[in-house]
Formats: C-alpha cells, structure tokens, sequence
C-alpha cells in the first residue's frame, strides 16, 4: 500500500543549513556504494560511501572515523543517513561454526559496529537528521537491545518488502527502519 504522501516525495537537490554550508548524505556499510551512487544520480550532495573494505579512511572499527561520523550528523551538515548495518553476525542461518575463534572475532565486530549503528541512529534522533537502517527481515539485529531502544523512538518508522520488487534477483525480505521522509511509500 502508498499512502497518499507518496505522490509528494521528491529529490530536493542541494539543501543548505542556516549558515548556507552544503548539507549531504552519508552511507554507512555501504557495500558496493549502491545508495550513494542513487542519491548522486539524483543530484543530491553525498559524502564517501563508508565501508570496511574501502581503505583505512573510511573504516569505522576505528574510533577517530566513528568520531568523524558521530561530529558531522552533530554538526548538521549531514542531511540523512543510510545504515547497511552487517547483518552476518546476526543472521538466522547461521549454523555449524567449525571455527570458534574466528566465529567469536566474527560476533565481536557485529556487537561493536551494532552498538555503533545505535550510537548513529540516537545523535540522528537527537539533531533532527533522517537515517534508515536496512537489514534482513529475520535478522537479529532487529533484537539487539541498544538498536531495539534507539529505534522505538516515536518519529522512527518501519516498513518491509521482498528485495526482488526492487530488481534483486531473490526474494530477500528486507526491513528499513527510520525517519526518512516518505519511506513508508517502499512498502
């Protein structure tokens, strides 16, 4: 179902803030960069597509990259924020662990980068910056108790949909969680 807002939402190029200094989106877990790449198409300002495996400077198990991140949605020079938060720590269909010790590293990175998905999603809240977390539908992470308190906010929504209505090859449901303006239309 669309509700009526749906019609209204559009792409607003460049926003400014008070002092007129260019506001821009930032993508967290970004894998391959896909939602940066949209919103640029769109001709919206965005920030690098934060990622793990995308070099040193764009890290976030650094804490001097999490206090980048944590200064700028602060500062309000960031207009929304998209969280791919890893959901492999998390998952429903992890089963059979054979190695131990890499299994619990495994469990130790998701806590932090989840705890610090939280950390994200509570400075949003508090300085009025949109923000979407998307996982798996079945994931874990959806019960992780800071994620869980962070997200029952009053101003954060929830919607889902299988990936594939989207073009994914595979049925995937999926679950967006957050203050996005018209994210309810994707369900």
């Amino acid at each position: 179902l669309h509700d009526s807002s749906c019609n209204h939402v559009s792409a607003t190029p460049l926003t400014r803030d008070r002092t007129h200094r260019a506001r821009f989106f930032l993508e967290l877990f970004a894998g391959e960069g896909g939602i940066t790449r949209a919103v640029l198409r769109k001709g919206m300002s965005a920030g690098p597509a934060f990622e793990l495996r995308a070099g040193p400077h764009l890290d976030f198990t650094k804490p001097h990259v999490r206090r980048l991140i944590i200064s700028w949605i602060a500062s309000e020079r960031i207009i929304a924020v998209w969280l791919g938060t890893p959901c492999s720590p998390f998952s429903v269909a992890r089963k059979g662990v054979r190695n131990f010790e890499l299994a619990l590293e495994k469990d130790r990175l998701g806590a932090s980068l989840a705890w610090f998905s939280a950390e994200v999603i509570r400075t949003c809240i508090s300085h009025s910056v949109a923000f979407v977390l998307e996982n798996p539908l079945s994931s874990r992470l959806w019960k992780f108790p800071p994620l869980a308190e962070a997200l029952a906010h009053v101003s954060v929504q929830s919607v889902t949909f299988d990936a594939c209505q989207y073009g994914a090859p595979h049925l995937k449901p999926t679950r967006l969680d957050g203050t996005l303006p018209g994210l309810s239309c994707l369900s």
